[in-house]
């Protein structure tokens, strides 16, 4: 008899030897919890989404939109938007404006007529002369809670303007 024969008589003459049991039930198996599996993938998709949208940029409206809606990583985004820049050639005009903005003199602002310390002459406007301005005025502590809050307001309108 051949092998093959051989393996068949035996499998059919004593099948403990060949069937390994039953399949493991579904009740011996973990639990899986599901809301748990649901919210790490919202979660996931949230940072997701926020890290395209910080990549957003004038004129890459439709990359960021298809980006977003196709499952696209923030990786495979960034070269997207970088490529569409450089075909576009915005990089030329972001290096033109940064040569233009170096020449222009920093010119601090006299915000004593609202009541405010009024910024050291030639000094930068920046988080160090904002919170210099808080301590330095009573009208901006009544105004604002702490000089990090008045900070933070300050940032928010030099990103806005």
């Amino acid at each position: 008899m051949s092998l093959l024969a051989n393996t068949i008589l035996a499998a059919v003459s004593d099948p403990a030897a060949t069937n390994p049991g039953p399949v493991a039930s579904a009740a011996s198996a973990p639990a899986v919890d599901l809301d748990a599996i649901r919210a790490e993938a919202a979660a996931a998709e949230r940072t997701r989404i926020m890290s395209i949208d910080a990549l957003a940029v004038a004129g890459c409206e439709t990359l960021i939109a298809d980006a977003k809606s196709n499952g696209w990583t923030p990786g495979d985004t960034a070269t997207a938007v970088v490529a569409k820049i450089k075909a576009d050639g915005m990089l030329d005009a972001v290096a033109a404006l940064s040569s233009a903005a170096a020449t222009v003199p920093a010119i601090a602002a006299d915000t004593t007529e609202a009541g405010t310390a009024a910024p050291v002459a030639g000094a930068p406007e920046g988080p160090e002369t904002w919170a210099k301005s808080w301590h330095a005025s009573e009208k901006l502590q009544e105004e604002f809670p702490t000089a990090e809050a008045y900070v933070a307001v300050k940032r928010r309108e030099t990103l806005a303007g």
